[in-house]
């Protein structure tokens, strides 16, 4: 659910016949809120848990979301407790001066937004809790299919596992501010040029109360520097020097915004337009556009989740022993923190470098650029005869400064990974990564005990940054995009009830911005997922000869008029190129996958030469797999980099034509009271689209198209508007 709350101020003021002076400001107040249920609708004993918990907790408002692990039931309850709210503050004056040719314009763009953010989309706010029939079959310590229910253990209130979230508060606030100048210039009867220039100020994201992360401490020593320093260099050469961790906003001298302001976005365009003849106009333009980002940096160290605990540690039939905190209506850990009630609270900036030590983290990068675009295209148009319209145009762009994984973007990219040298010698040595050795983090990684023994392998302390887990380099500004077309439309102008449009294009759409390894120096250029080489669209409306003022029944009387008159018919048809296919990861690609007789049941060459030298493929049944002598796929050996692109090149998903139709008939009662019944088709000849080939050179799918339907099967709706 949306509420939206709009208030704006126009003032308008005529200073000549030639100076216009607009004045404009607004207020907007943006509201996106989960549709929320009174946690007082479930009886606290049936869902196990307790509501005594502090006032910013997100499930104190919320129902929890409730899974049958059975798929018996439905899953209800919710999963999006976000209740955001942006208020926007705008000015924007305009000042228009035509003299002589030119007419000029200025004006500014200033924007104040403040979003505060309640939950994410994707948070379980009063946490998410699955029920099994474990808990209730007949013998609990053997596994049984026939016995047991799933609901009986929600009634009961045992859940099989769970979680609780928490969720922070968070409050941002940051500008915008634009100014531009355009000039458009009437040089002769038959040639107009337009000139403009833009320049933008992004502000960055500051959180009322600083919970924002800002960066990696790539040469900052770590707190455990001192401790670790001895340690084998051979074994733990980042231990000599030991660096990395969190940074956040307005902490041990950071900034209080999450990023770096980027200054001097200039942005110039121009365009021509000239009249080559009566009946032909060359048109032309080039400009470059900067692209707003808007993202808030990251809130790791402020939010925690605690897991759900079934049963006391052991086996047997204490597997179905709930905690001995379950009884006073907390199910959670009370070794955890017994201050907290058995919850997990997040550590916020207290612990600096020293946060999420022995786990995955993320960070953006807080010196990031502000992408921007090249774009620029020359056509010409031509008038032909039968009010034919021709219009050939070539249209590209080049786009800079792409920020990797930006949640629209690409993906971040794994830093902490071992070097190339290092995977060489575990492909020498198969025991190299695997072998224990002492750990020199025993003891100070107490809440991840995979971190914290005595021993660990070898190659995790052979990672830059021994201490985490992956970590993860978000806002890259190393993307690029690339797109050149050729765009061809004609339309045949209105005349006997008819118009018709064809609209072509002929594209390539290229893309740089995933890393296909962490050790990578910068991402792979390769087809866009969104490539489409081919696409036309032909388009008509037809209005059919039957009432007055047409061919046929043109005297009808006006009652006769309502029957007969007023029809027509529109149609809509698409027909492209399917996007690529998504190679597999887990190999290389040594020759053309594509094949003579494709279909859905073999799509490509399915041929893959195993590790051992062998060569499979899935047999025609898809039970399992045969031997095959030509191969296209080899199984990457372990500790190798990924080689082959994350798009086929040559191999294409299923695509094809697309129709929609409508029939309108329009009632003329009166002059001013008319209305129009409308029945429109949606792939009105309901051709499917089958979903994309199987890329798990593991699976005996692999190669076979699913007989799923990936696009909307055909839709028929009605519509009726009535005017007075």
């Amino acid at each position: 659910m949306r509420i939206n709350d709009n208030a704006v101020a126009d003032a308008l003021t005529i200073i000549s016949p030639n100076i216009l002076l607009d004045l404009r400001f607004g207020f907007s107040r943006f509201v996106q809120a989960a549709y929320r249920t009174s946690v007082d609708n479930f009886d606290d004993t049936t869902l196990g848990f307790s509501r005594n918990f502090s006032a910013n907790q997100r499930f104190n408002f919320l129902p929890p979301r409730i899974i049958d692990s059975t798929n018996a039931y439905p899953t209800f309850g919710t999963r999006n407790p976000n209740s955001n709210i942006t208020n926007l503050i705008t000015f924007e004056p305009s000042l228009s001066i035509v003299h002589g040719r030119h007419s000029l314009r200025f004006g500014t763009d200033v924007r104040d937004f403040r979003t505060n953010v309640s939950g994410g989309s994707f948070l379980y706010g009063a946490g998410q809790f699955t029920f099994g029939p474990g808990f209730t079959q007949q013998n609990p310590e053997t596994a049984s299919s026939n016995s047991g229910s799933a609901m009986a253990s929600l009634i009961l209130g045992a859940p099989s596992s769970g979680i609780l979230q928490y969720v922070p508060q968070l409050a941002y606030r940051w500008g915008y501010y634009g100014f531009y100048a355009q000039d458009d210039i009437k040089i002769t009867q038959r040639l107009t040029v337009n000139i403009g220039l833009r320049y933008d100020i992004e502000g960055s994201p500051m959180e009322r109360y600083f919970r924002q992360n800002r960066g990696w401490a790539f040469n900052t020593l770590s707190p455990l520097a001192a401790n670790v320093r001895n340690a084998n260099p051979a074994n733990c050469p980042a231990c000599a020097n030991l660096t990395g961790g969190l940074l956040f906003a307005g902490m041990d001298g950071q900034r209080l915004n999450a990023y770096n302001i980027r200054y001097g976005n200039l942005q110039p365009r121009i365009g021509v337009a000239y009249s080559l003849t009566p009946l032909t106009v060359i048109r032309g333009g080039f400009g470059i556009f900067y692209l707003p980002e808007s993202q808030y940096g990251g809130a790791l160290g402020f939010a925690a989740d605690t897991n759900y605990l079934a049963s006391l540690s052991g086996g047997g039939i204490n597997n179905f022993i709930p905690t001995t905190n379950f009884a006073s209506g907390n199910p959670f850990p009370a070794s955890v923190s017994p201050a907290t009630n058995g919850l997990v609270l997040p550590t916020g900036s207290s612990l600096g470098l020293n946060t999420a030590l022995g786990n995955n983290v993320i960070f953006a990068n807080p010196n990031h650029d502000i992408p921007h675009t090249y774009q620029y295209s020359i056509g010409i148009e031509r008038q032909l005869p039968f009010d034919t319209k021709l219009d050939v145009s070539y249209v590209g762009s080049r786009a800079y400064h792409i920020n990797i994984g930006d949640n629209q973007t690409g993906n971040a990219r794994n830093i902490n990974v071992n070097s190339v040298a290092q995977l060489q010698a575990a492909q020498a040595n198969s025991s190299y990564f695997t072998q224990s050795v002492p750990n020199p983090f025993a003891g100070l990684i107490p809440n991840n005990p995979a971190s914290n023994g005595a021993t660990i392998s070898r190659q995790q302390l052979l990672l830059p940054y021994p201490q985490f887990g992956s970590v993860q380099y978000a806002f890259e500004s190393v993307g690029r995009l690339w797109y050149d077309s050729l765009q061809v439309s004609a339309t045949k102008r209105y005349s006997s009830y008819l118009v018709l449009a064809l609209a072509y294009t002929y594209s390539k759409n290229l893309d740089a911005i995933n890393f296909l390894n962490g050790q990578d120096s910068k991402p792979v250029k390769e087809l866009s997922a969104s490539d489409r080489p081919h696409r036309a669209v032909l388009s008509g409306v037809y209005q059919l000869p039957f009432g007055r003022g047409r061919k046929f029944a043109s005297t009808v009387s006006r009652w006769q008029e309502l029957l007969v008159g007023g029809w027509e018919y529109n149609f809509i048809g698409t027909l492209q190129s399917g996007t690529p296919f998504s190679n597999p990861t887990n190999v290389d690609q040594i020759a053309n996958p594509s094949i003579d007789g494709a279909n859905n049941s073999q799509y490509f060459n399915t041929c893959v030469q195993q590790t051992n030298g062998a060569s499979l493929m899935p047999n025609p049944t898809r039970t399992g797999f045969i031997s095959c002598s030509n191969p296209a796929w080899r199984v990457r050996a372990s500790n190798t980099l990924q080689t082959i692109q994350l798009t086929s090149p040559v191999l294409r998903n299923p695509w094809r034509a697309q129709w929609d139709m409508a029939l309108n008939k329009r009632f003329n009662f009166s002059e001013r009271v008319n209305a129009q019944f409308r029945f429109e088709a949606f792939n009105v000849f309901n051709t499917p689209i089958l979903g994309v080939p199987n890329n798990s050179t593991s699976s005996t799918n692999f190669g076979f198209v699913a007989a799923n339907q990936s696009n909307f099967p055909r839709q028929v709706q009605l519509g009726f508007k009535l005017n007075f």
